[in-house]
């Protein structure tokens, strides 16, 4: 859900043999790089969408953790790319600046969806003005709902993705009348 913290399980390994002994960090002393693509439902990359990643808490130890906790605050699909750039700096000077040398990286594809909704300016409307109204759908008379449905994420703000243009799942809503 968007603007909800969620903890990824992340290891730092060495070249595919196994987790790097000696990689202990966290979060109060040590700082690593969250950088974030942003989709349209085509699959295009388009970095002008709303949101913004947030890469609260983690705690490795000998290259494991299990609570790097990060939140988006909008709605779409997602890479989370993290990067840590300055664990290997001793070997600045004879290794690439790049995730294939001396940086310590990884990613992952998340989509991130509403939290809820929210109705607003909701009115039922009668027919013309009339002053009496059908409460069914027959002679295209009745009732007519006016509302301005919201979608919000976990922290209760609107997510501005949630659109025709950025949001590739259709929603529907049907409303009933108690009788």
């Amino acid at each position: 859900k968007a603007g909800k913290g969620y903890d990824f399980e992340v290891n730092a390994t060495k070249d595919g043999d196994g987790l790097s002994s000696g990689y202990d960090a966290n979060s109060s002393q040590y700082a690593l790089g969250l950088v974030v693509t942003r989709y349209m439902p085509d699959g295009s990359v388009n970095n002008s969408l709303y949101g913004n990643a947030n890469l609260s808490t983690f705690t490795f130890t000998d290259g494991n953790s299990s609570n790097v906790n990060i939140s988006y605050s909008d709605v779409g699909k997602v890479n989370l790319h993290l990067e840590d750039r300055d664990w290997a700096s001793v070997d600045s000077d004879d290794t690439p600046l790049d995730c294939s040398g001396m940086y310590i990286c990884g990613e992952t594809n998340t989509t991130y969806i509403p939290s809820h909704f929210t109705l607003q300016n909701s009115k039922v409307v009668n027919d013309d003005n009339l002053s009496f109204t059908y409460f069914s759908s027959d002679l295209d008379m009745s009732a007519k709902l006016d509302v301005k449905v919201i979608a919000k994420n976990d922290k209760n703000e609107i997510v501005k993705n949630f659109d025709s243009a950025s949001w590739e799942n259709g929603v529907t809503l049907d409303f009933q009348v108690s009788t």
